[in-house]
Protein backbone atom coordinates (compact mmCIF):
# COMPACT_ATOMS: atom_id res chain seq x y z
CA UNK A 1 0.00 0.00 0.00
CA UNK A 2 1.23 3.54 -0.81
CA UNK A 3 1.56 6.28 1.37
CA UNK A 4 -0.07 9.84 0.13
CA UNK A 5 1.27 12.77 2.29
CA UNK A 6 -1.22 15.33 2.73
CA UNK A 7 -0.50 18.78 0.17
CA UNK A 8 1.14 20.47 2.93
CA UNK A 9 3.86 17.87 3.68
CA UNK A 10 4.28 18.08 -0.67
CA UNK A 11 4.31 21.55 -0.49
CA UNK A 12 7.41 22.80 -2.87
CA UNK A 13 8.78 19.07 -3.54
CA UNK A 14 9.15 17.48 -6.55
CA UNK A 15 6.29 15.01 -6.79
CA UNK A 16 6.75 13.12 -9.68
CA UNK A 17 4.38 14.53 -12.08
CA UNK A 18 7.65 14.99 -14.60
CA UNK A 19 9.56 11.82 -15.01
CA UNK A 20 13.20 11.44 -16.28
CA UNK A 21 13.57 9.02 -18.98
CA UNK A 22 17.75 9.12 -18.86
CA UNK A 23 18.63 6.48 -17.95
CA UNK A 24 16.96 4.17 -20.60
CA UNK A 25 17.81 6.49 -23.26
CA UNK A 26 21.69 6.42 -22.25
CA UNK A 27 21.02 2.71 -21.85
CA UNK A 28 19.71 2.33 -25.54
CA UNK A 29 22.86 4.04 -26.94
CA UNK A 30 25.47 2.38 -24.64
CA UNK A 31 26.03 5.70 -23.01
CA UNK A 32 26.93 6.60 -19.04
CA UNK A 33 25.94 9.54 -17.31
CA UNK A 34 29.78 9.78 -16.60
CA UNK A 35 30.14 9.84 -20.67
CA UNK A 36 27.37 12.55 -20.53
CA UNK A 37 28.52 15.26 -18.05
CA UNK A 38 32.17 14.87 -20.20
CA UNK A 39 30.26 15.72 -23.31
CA UNK A 40 28.13 18.23 -22.20
CA UNK A 41 30.47 20.20 -19.27
CA UNK A 42 27.77 19.63 -17.02
CA UNK A 43 28.40 18.64 -13.55
CA UNK A 44 27.81 14.28 -13.10
CA UNK A 45 26.23 15.48 -9.57
CA UNK A 46 23.35 17.70 -11.93
CA UNK A 47 22.99 14.96 -14.23
CA UNK A 48 22.72 12.37 -11.50
CA UNK A 49 20.21 14.56 -9.43
CA UNK A 50 17.95 15.08 -12.58
CA UNK A 51 18.27 11.45 -13.56
CA UNK A 52 16.81 10.24 -9.77
CA UNK A 53 13.87 12.91 -10.43
CA UNK A 54 15.76 14.62 -6.73
CA UNK A 55 15.33 18.16 -8.21
CA UNK A 56 12.41 20.80 -8.76
CA UNK A 57 13.65 21.69 -12.12
CA UNK A 58 15.83 21.62 -15.09
CA UNK A 59 17.56 24.97 -17.07
CA UNK A 60 16.94 24.97 -20.33
CA UNK A 61 20.23 25.22 -21.09
CA UNK A 62 21.03 22.07 -19.11
CA UNK A 63 18.57 20.04 -21.07
CA UNK A 64 19.41 21.73 -24.03
CA UNK A 65 23.37 20.26 -23.84
CA UNK A 66 21.61 16.82 -23.13
CA UNK A 67 19.60 16.87 -26.09
CA UNK A 68 22.86 17.78 -28.22
CA UNK A 69 24.74 15.06 -26.99
CA UNK A 70 22.12 12.20 -27.07
CA UNK A 71 21.01 13.59 -30.84
CA UNK A 72 17.12 13.50 -28.98
CA UNK A 73 14.46 15.71 -28.33
CA UNK A 74 13.04 16.59 -24.63
CA UNK A 75 10.24 14.33 -25.17
CA UNK A 76 12.49 11.57 -25.71
CA UNK A 77 14.01 12.17 -22.10
CA UNK A 78 10.98 13.84 -19.86
CA UNK A 79 7.78 11.87 -19.47
CA UNK A 80 4.81 13.92 -18.23
CA UNK A 81 2.32 11.28 -15.49
CA UNK A 82 -0.98 11.89 -14.68
CA UNK A 83 -1.71 13.82 -11.29
CA UNK A 84 -4.98 12.21 -10.81
CA UNK A 85 -5.15 12.92 -7.18
CA UNK A 86 -4.53 16.96 -7.48
CA UNK A 87 -6.92 16.79 -10.45
CA UNK A 88 -9.46 15.19 -8.13
CA UNK A 89 -8.60 17.71 -5.18
CA UNK A 90 -9.39 20.70 -7.31
CA UNK A 91 -12.76 19.63 -8.90
CA UNK A 92 -13.72 18.97 -5.18
CA UNK A 93 -12.74 22.23 -4.09
CA UNK A 94 -13.36 24.22 -7.08
CA UNK A 95 -18.00 23.06 -6.64
CA UNK A 96 -19.97 25.64 -7.54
Amino acid sequence: MALTLPPRYTRGMNTHMIQPKLAEVLEDQGKSLYWLAQQTGVAYSTLHKFNKAQTKGIDFRVLDEICAALSCQPGDILIRLPDAASKSTKKKGSAK
